[in-house]
């Protein structure tokens, strides 16, 4: 080979690898800048709802979801509590007693009433024991509700039916049913007598918090 042909060669070559050195920068570059943005994306979204949490009492006890939570403990009804009102009365009640709890929840010194303890005859023998709250500390939990629903019920997994809004025991058979279709035909049927008896209920709640709330 020429000498004029190799250096022509040298300087395609040169090129080259010149343009693929830029590439591989630029590709770097733009890793960089990717995680750079997801890293901000994630800092934003930690303050943001850092704030949101610090803000959930007053969130709770706003207007608008004092109202919903009057209207859902009222339409509920259901048994009173040890202090024997009923629902029909919490109204009332809270025209006398709403702003003070309200106070007391904005300061963190609310302390519930006392369950009232009733058994419940079981079918399979024994009974099981139902605390039931007053209808002022039902009035307080679904106040809570309410705005807690929305943090913690996108985080459930689709196939979770129990006690989750819009889902009922019926969703669930019917997704069985869909299971068995595909070839699916075991069941599982696990229940842990007594376990919110027995389980300690700050580290449940701390593990929940702890993985999605950033308590």
């Amino acid at each position: 080979m020429r000498a004029e042909e190799k250096s022509a060669e040298a300087v395609v070559a040169m090129k080259s690898g010149n343009a693929e050195g830029a590439k591989g920068r630029r590709t770097k570059e733009m890793e960089l800048e990717r995680d750079l943005e997801q890293l901000d994306n994630a800092v934003s979204r930690t303050f943001r709802q850092k704030a949101m949490y610090e803000n959930l009492m007053e969130e709770a006890v706003a207007p608008e979801n004092y109202r919903n939570a009057l209207g859902a403990v009222t339409r509920n009804d259901g048994a009173p509590g040890i202090d024997r009102m009923p629902a029909a009365e919490l109204e009332k009640h809270l025209e006398t007693h709403g702003e003070k709890s309200r106070a007391k929840l904005l300061a963190g010194t609310y302390v519930p009433t006392p369950v009232r303890r009733v058994e419940i005859p079981k079918p399979s023998g024994g009974v099981r024991m139902l605390g039931i709250p007053t209808v002022m500390d039902r009035f307080i939990q679904q106040l809570l509700l309410q705005v807690l629903s929305p943090i913690f019920e996108p985080l459930f997994r689709d196939h979770s039916y129990g006690f989750r809004p819009g889902k009922s025991a019926a969703d669930a058979m019917r997704a069985a049913r869909e299971f068995t279709r595909t070839g699916k035909d075991w069941v599982v049927d696990i229940d842990i007598t007594k376990f919110l008896d027995t389980a300690s209920y700050c580290p449940l709640v701390h593990e929940s918090c702890s993985n999605n709330a950033g308590c």
